[in-house]
């Protein structure tokens, strides 16, 4: 349930007393969740609700679900003092509680009927050390982020206080979004990830969970490269020391990115429904506030298996948990892939509606590729309304940008779909061109063997003027579903009826 239907003073009790419970300040609980001190002093004293995935975060920093921040939250409102908005809850007399007071008096009123949900807020030794880490990780990456590899090298090293659980957590943040940008990047950080989990301090089956979890980023990374290949190795080495270091995680660290991150490695290999029940299970347990990354990674396997309608809906559902001036790429890619299922399923004037939206964000943000691919779906708009002449022209401009940045498979799809237009309005000529001048920049940059076999029976189609409509978007649809499965056989039968 949304946590705007909850009563704010209900939720405020719950975060004040679960917080000084841990014996920590608001500022302590800002650094171990990310959320803003005042944000913080805010929800306490009711003056305004958290959204979902606010709380969540908060109440994992804490040690809770969020049932259980409301279920102990009840459990005083029934038992104990009452308090105002505003204020701290009150003890004898009326006055405010200090941070010793209140975690004595909350004891007393869990002793009665609530002695497990009182023993499963005290921290683990394990908990209290890594929150301990995450406080410190923010000023470590501040020392490491302007370094070069080799002085980053040098300082873990020598310097142990680099040696921090909580730095990989960050680490690992950080690769997540420097993916959308650059997948070397991404690779990078989670080289670095690895390199601190592996000097963790402590008993050997905790380091191999934080080690587990490091190296889940870096097989991400990888399948973001497009070396599906090292990504699967790299991911069967990181799930083993996951299950190992089981023990000695109490759900400290984020089950659900894990899930998530193993359901996208299967969807790259064409594990499909493999991928879909990961991030089912994802879901279920999450309580990071992962839920709008999975749902949109869910997405993406439904629309590659020609779910569209379904893609649609759990993209709805993300964005509207997702602030968009906080995860403004996040939010848009929400919106691209909206694009693209409605282009799918034939609803182009649906499309149009939302693409001047779609359009402005990656301008704002300068992400010049995210641009680009905008121009496609734009592109495939024009062709869906029959407007073929500017279909052509923007398509053009968007095939020259792939080509130029050998982005190749995109290349070769944009190629298709121009061809597809030019054989509709029987333009042999363009046909022939587009086919004879991107055979071999499509073979020196790559494409995968079995794309290669499928771009090469459409240029000797061409060349042999035995060329159809069907054959060309045969090879479409082929290309399209074979761009995340090498494996795929190109075969007419995959052309639609």
């Amino acid at each position: 349930m949304p946590a705007k239907k909850r009563h704010p003073d209900e939720l405020g009790r719950a975060l004040a007393v679960a917080r000084m419970l841990r014996g920590w300040q608001q500022q302590d609980l800002a650094e171990a969740s990310g959320v803003g001190g005042p944000a913080i002093s805010d929800y306490e004293r009711a003056v305004k609700l958290p959204e979902m995935p606010t709380l969540e975060r908060l109440a994992a920093a804490l040690g809770f679900s969020v049932a259980e921040l409301l279920e102990l939250s009840a459990l005083i409102r029934r038992r104990g003092p009452g308090r105002s908005a505003g204020t701290e809850p009150a003890g004898p007399g009326g006055q405010p509680w200090g941070r010793p007071e209140l975690a004595r008096a909350v004891a007393e009123l869990l002793s009665a009927d609530a002695s497990e949900a009182a023993q499963r807020s005290r921290p683990s030794e394990a908990a209290r050390l890594l929150a301990a880490d995450r406080r410190l990780a923010p000023t470590l990456w501040a020392r490491l982020a302007d370094r070069t590899e080799e002085e980053r090298q040098a300082l873990l090293r020598k310097d142990t206080v680099f040696h921090n659980a909580g730095l990989v957590e960050l680490l690992c943040e950080e690769s997540i979004h420097a993916a959308g940008d650059s997948a070397q990047r991404a690779r990078h950080l989670a080289e670095l990830a690895v390199e601190v989990a592996d000097r963790i301090p402590g008993k050997e089956a905790w380091r191999e969970r934080v080690q587990g979890y490091a190296r889940r980023h870096l097989a991400n990374a990888l399948r973001v490269a497009g070396d599906h290949r090292a990504a699967d190795a790299e991911f069967k080495r990181a799930a083993a020391l996951w299950q190992a270091g089981a023990v000695a995680d109490p759900g400290l660290l984020n089950e659900a990115r894990v899930l998530g991150l193993e359901a996208a490695l299967r969807r790259e290999a064409h594990g499909l429904p493999e991928a879909v029940a990961l991030f089912d299970r994802a879901l279920e347990i999450d309580r990071w506030g992962e839920t709008p990354a999975l749902l949109i990674g869910k997405a993406k396997a439904l629309e590659r298996m020609g779910r569209f309608e379904e893609a649609i809906v759990l993209l709805r559902q993300a964005g509207a948990r997702i602030d968009a001036e906080e995860e403004p790429r996040k939010a848009w890619v929400v919106r691209e892939l909206l694009l693209l299922n409605l282009c799918h399923l034939g609803r182009h004037r649906e499309a149009e509606l939302m693409i001047a939206e779609v359009r402005a964000l990656p301008r704002q943000l300068g992400n010049q590729l995210d641009v680009v691919r905008v121009d496609w779906v734009q592109g495939r708009i024009d062709t869906g309304l029959g407007r073929y002449a500017e279909a052509i022209a923007v398509l053009e401009r968007v095939r020259r940008k792939f080509v130029d940045d050998e982005i190749a498979y995109d290349g070769a799809l944009v190629t298709l779909e121009l061809a597809e237009i030019h054989a509709i309005l029987g333009h042999r000529e363009e046909v022939k061109a587009l086919a004879r001048e991107s055979a071999p920049i499509f073979t020196q940059q790559g494409v995968h063997a079995e794309a290669q076999r499928a771009l090469e029976l459409f240029r000797r189609a061409v060349e042999d003027e035995k060329l159809t409509i069907e054959l060309v978007r045969a090879v479409v649809v082929y290309l399209y579903r074979a761009r995340h499965d090498p494996r795929l056989r190109f075969e007419l039968s995959l052309a639609p009826a």
